[in-house]
């Protein structure tokens, strides 16, 4: 499926060995859009410590996108 396809694209992007995989359901739980997606958060160390702190896109970002979509 898509999903395992693109975690496995972050992991080789990101070089990180492990990642959380996380669905927000409902504004409760943190869900800020009205639709189900998925966030695949690459790991280097310890388990989850979830704190969503929207801002600024990183101006490295679209280089990242790009070695996802190349992996």
């Amino acid at each position: 499926g898509a999903l395992p396809t693109i975690a496995r694209a972050v992991l080789a992007a990101t070089g990180a060995s492990d990642f959380n995989l996380l669905q927000n359901n409902g504004p409760a739980a943190g869900q800020a859009v009205a639709w189900v997606h998925f966030h695949i958060i690459p790991r280097v160390g310890r388990g989850l410590e979830y704190t969503w702190r929207p801002g600024q896109l990183d101006p490295d970002a679209a280089a990242l996108a790009q070695r996802i979509r190349e992996n």
